[in-house]
């Protein structure tokens, strides 16, 4: 699908309209595959983060429950700085996925393995 390719762009404009159009202008069970792959994006990732969360009550109607957990699913890429982390983390204690909160606990695990490891190794080298 040509669409998962939006993910690769860098710049945080063509990342946030393709976010926006998650919600108006792909098919609605194609919004949170499409969300998931643009917040793996290291560099624009966060801001489509926020973004998605700012809609999270539209997200949680819009899109089908069995794939709303993907909306949480891109947050182990979020390894680069504890204190948005820990935004991330506190946004999903606060606003659980309804009928799949383990699997989101368990990507929140993740990320900060994947923190703690990338603070080790940063010092490192």
């Amino acid at each position: 699908r040509m669409y998962m390719a939006l993910a690769e762009f860098s710049d945080e404009k063509i990342a946030l309209d393709a976010a926006e159009k998650a919600f108006s202008k792909f098919r609605n069970q194609d919004g949170p595959i499409i969300l998931m792959l643009l917040q793996r994006n290291p560099t624009t990732g966060p801001a489509v983060w926020r973004y998605m969360t700012s809609r999270w009550d539209d997200a949680l109607k819009a899109f089908p429950s069995n794939l709303q957990v993907r909306l949480a699913m891109a947050m182990s890429a979020f390894i680069n700085d504890r204190a948005f982390a820990a935004e991330v983390e506190a946004f999903h204690a606060a606003n659980p996925v309804p009928g799949e909160q383990r699997m989101v606990n368990q990507a929140i695990e993740r990320m900060f393995i994947g923190l703690d490891f990338a603070e080790k190794t940063r010092a490192e080298f």
